[in-house]
């Protein structure tokens, strides 16, 4: 926060990086007008409560870029960043300047450090993995084929869900990571269908799990028409949770459906829908 005096009383700035464009763009719109709202309520019953919001493009460099200028302008208060990746960019920076953040979405296990200025309220890797996992396992799966986005957050949830499924008596195959701006899945996608094979080939039910932000949309379209990845059952996380991209994007969409995706926050019907709580 950031009080001044003024002639009607003290004003309050709060300080948003928001990622309104990039691969989480979908939590970064919804968040605006969330904030929006409260700003105007707040104005409404006489508060001097005003919102400054940087773009960080779920980008790393960017949210530290947006923080330094938040700092400038004396804000102490932060919602935001979302990326774990980019909590971890900008930790040491809140942390040297007495800027509190208040991260909606980060859930890397690494970042969660006593006594620093990082609040979060997503429930961290350790919960999410090891749910993934016993649900896998309770639905019969015996192998998993993991793919992940390259970061910091994704590549946690892989690290907790193999260590749990594997406890449970299933196996997890190869990693297969794709760099964070991938626009081309192509080889991605040849990559995956050659781990289901292989796993197939081993004998048991094999389940894939995929940690990614919206980029999901650009896979799915380029996995579209594949049986054999049509006829995986697939887990995903939190971070594709009502990805606004995934939902209307018609191929992307048939996509999921015809594979039974289920990410957190989502659950499977007997419609063939995707249905959220």
């Amino acid at each position: 926060m950031h009080p001044s005096s003024t002639g009607g009383g003290a004003s309050v700035t709060v300080g948003a990086l928001l990622p309104l464009s990039g691969d989480l763009a979908s939590y970064g719109e919804t968040s605006q007008v969330a904030l929006d709202e409260a700003v105007a309520a707040l104005q409404a019953d006489g508060n001097r409560v005003s919102l400054s919001v940087k773009d960080t493009a779920t980008d790393p460099a960017k949210a530290l870029e947006g923080l330094t200028n938040l700092k400038e302008q004396g804000v102490k208060l932060v919602i935001g960043p979302y990326a774990s990746s980019e909590v971890r960019k900008v930790k040491e920076f809140a942390d040297d300047n007495g800027i509190i953040l208040m991260s909606p979405l980060s859930t890397a296990t690494s970042l969660a450090v006593p006594d620093d200025n990082v609040l979060r309220f997503t429930p961290d890797d350790e919960q999410e993995g090891i749910s993934v996992a016993n649900l896998a396992y309770a639905d019969g799966i015996r192998t998993i084929v993991p793919i992940t986005r390259d970061d910091e957050g994704n590549k946690g949830l892989q690290s907790v869900m193999k260590r749990a499924f594997e406890g449970l008596g299933g196996t997890v195959a190869p990693l297969i990571t794709y760099p964070a701006g991938t626009e081309d899945f192509t080889d991605t996608v040849r990559d995956l269908v050659a781990g289901v094979s292989a796993a197939s080939a081993e004998g048991g039910p094999v389940g894939i799990y995929l940690t990614a932000f919206g980029e999901v949309t650009k896979l799915f379209d380029a996995a579209a028409g594949s049986p054999q990845l049509e006829s995986m059952a697939w887990y995903g996380s939190d971070s594709v949770a009502l990805s606004k991209g995934l939902l209307e994007d018609p191929t992307a969409a048939s996509f999921a459906t015809k594979a039974g995706y289920l990410w957190s926050g989502c659950s499977r019907s007997a419609s063939p829908s995707l249905d959220f709580f």
